[in-house]
């Protein structure tokens, strides 16, 4: 009976080690995804501020393009 004890004991002290370990897994893949979120906020901010500069840009170009095309306008109306 006292063998029958001894080895239930160390199946719950395995068992016991194991959950301990994946505890500690556990704990280290919280980090890891609470790092990886906040990297991904940063890298969302970047992405955001970089579309604002672009449209920005396209804006720009566009204005000037229709200030081109008014001025190309208005000298050909010299020309006639």
């Amino acid at each position: 009976m006292s063998d029958k004890f001894d080895l239930v004991a160390q199946k719950v002290d395995r068992l016991l080690s194991v959950v301990e370990d994946l505890k500690g897994r556990n704990k280290a893949f919280e980090q890891e995804n609470a790092e990886l979120k906040s990297q991904l906020t940063k890298i969302e901010k970047s992405f955001h501020a970089l579309e604002l500069e672009a449209a920005d840009r396209a804006d720009a170009v566009k204005t000037k393009l229709d200030r081109v095309l008014t001025r190309l306008a208005e000298l050909e109306k010299l020309g006639r």
